[in-house]
């Protein structure tokens, strides 16, 4: 099994806008991210939006630790703020 890296903050704001961190930053603190999995390079989990829809959110990563993408069953796809 292959070994995800530990993520800063500056890896996910390089990956998604401002705004969307934020906000998704935000849904973390109030504990709206949960059922969290992993599998080999791929990092899975839930997202509680803000109608109270729940989203599956996954980040894949190469060999060498960086992200290759990150899908959200939300209507915006990727590069949301779940």
């Amino acid at each position: 099994m292959s070994n995800i890296p530990v993520l800063t903050e500056e890896d996910i704001r390089d990956f998604v806008n401002e705004g969307n961190y934020q906000r998704g930053l935000g849904y973390f603190r109030q504990d709206r991210v949960f059922d969290p999995r992993r599998y080999d390079l791929t990092l899975t989990a839930k997202c509680e939006g803000s109608h109270d829809e729940t989203y599956r959110v996954n980040v894949v990563f190469d060999e060498q630790g960086v992200i290759v993408s990150a899908t959200c069953s939300c209507p915006l796809k990727i590069c949301c703020k779940h």
